[in-house]
This record gives structure tokens, sequence and C-alpha cells, in this order.
């Protein structure tokens, strides 16, 4: 039922650390010296084949190798072509925030700004990224929705079936609202932006746009 599947929203948490985090840990991988079979290289792909095309800007299969290493050690087990397919669909999104974010002229922001100085600062891209997201995020996971899902959920009970008070759940509720969002996010930016996907073979096999 709705209660299970908010239960299971910290995929949404997931994404977003692996959109933001995985350069990032990649780099961290290989100044340690460490090599090992990518699941790229594992399907035949080459550093330079073109995975897919965001407007204008290309993603490789080097891309996608090096956002596959920067996952969590676990996510790495799964299926080679489990693994590539995710990372396109998160590169994808990543670059749509992006060429969005920049649409938005957030390069200048003073939010941007403040995540880019001192300590534990983050790249430029990640910071934009982040704070359109966040941005959006405030505007959609609101009081409301939140109340909307849980009574929604309740109504769905079965009979003599007592959900936990709201505020037990909430932060499971906020997680799938944010997944939710996410994906209404990726659907919009899609809309205004074409997105090609191509096969092995280099030829286009899903236009999104």
């Amino acid at each position: 039922m709705m209660l299970n599947t908010m239960l299971r929203g910290g995929a949404a948490a997931l994404a977003m650390s692996s959109l933001l985090g995985g350069a990032a840990l990649a780099q961290a991988d290989a100044e340690t010296g460490e090599t090992a079979t990518s699941p790229t290289e594992a399907m035949g792909m080459s550093d330079d084949q073109r995975v897919a095309t965001v407007g204008e800007t290309e993603i490789t299969g080097g891309d996608l190798a090096r956002f596959i290493e920067g996952l969590p050690a676990e996510m790495q087990e799964q299926p080679p072509q489990l693994l590539m397919s995710m990372g396109a669909q998160q590169l994808i999104l990543r670059e749509l925030l992006l060429q969005k974010a920049n649409a938005e002229n957030l390069s200048d922001d003073s939010e941007v700004q403040s995540l880019t100085e001192g300590s534990g600062a983050m790249d430029k891209e990640n910071a934009m990224i982040r704070v359109y997201l966040d941005r959006e995020m405030e505007a959609r996971v609101t009081d409301d929705a939140v109340q909307t899902l849980y009574d929604e959920a309740a109504a769905q009970a079965g009979e003599g079936e007592e959900l936990p008070p709201l505020a037990d759940v909430r932060p499971q509720i906020e997680q799938q609202l944010q997944r939710e969002a996410i994906q209404s996010i990726q659907a919009e930016l899609a809309e205004e932006t074409e997105v090609t996907i191509y096969g092995p073979d280099g030829e286009p096999i899903e236009d999104a746009g």
C-alpha cells in the first residue's frame, strides 16, 4: 500500500547523493591507485563512445565510467547493464538540471557563491544544481503536500489498520514527495531540451525531448 511505498522513499536521497557526489568519489578512488574492470569496459564501451546528448552536450562512455566508479561499493555490485542504464539516466538528469540552473543565472547567485567558498566547498556546477533543487523542493514539498499524502494513505488503510502518527512518518513522506518531485522536474526539463540516447552502434535509439 501507499505507506509501504513511502517507507522506501530513501531512493530519492540516494539518487541525489549520486548526482552530486559521484565525481568526487571517483577522483578519490583514482588517487588510491586502485584499478578494476569497469562496467563500461565489461560491456565493450570505449571512453569516447557517445552515450547520450542533452541539447548540445555529449555524455560519453568515459563520463559514465567515472560516474559508476563514484557510486557506493554495494551499488557497484549490480549487473553492468543495470549500472550503465541507471548511470546514463542520472547523468542525463544532472545535465538537464545544470542547464536549467545556468538558464536561471544561478552561477552568480549568492547562495551558490557561499557553497563554493571555505572548507568543504562544492564545485560550482554541483553548487548550482544543489541550490536549484533545494528551491524546487521547498516549493513542491510543503506542509500541505505532506498532509495530503498522509490523508490519502489513511484513506487506503485496511479495516482496523492504524497508521503511525504523522510526526513519526513525516521524514518518509517527505522523501516520497521528493522522489515524485524529481521525476516531475526531469519530465518538465526533458520537454524543454532535446535528449537523445545512443545504442552501441552509435545510432539514436531514444529521443526523450
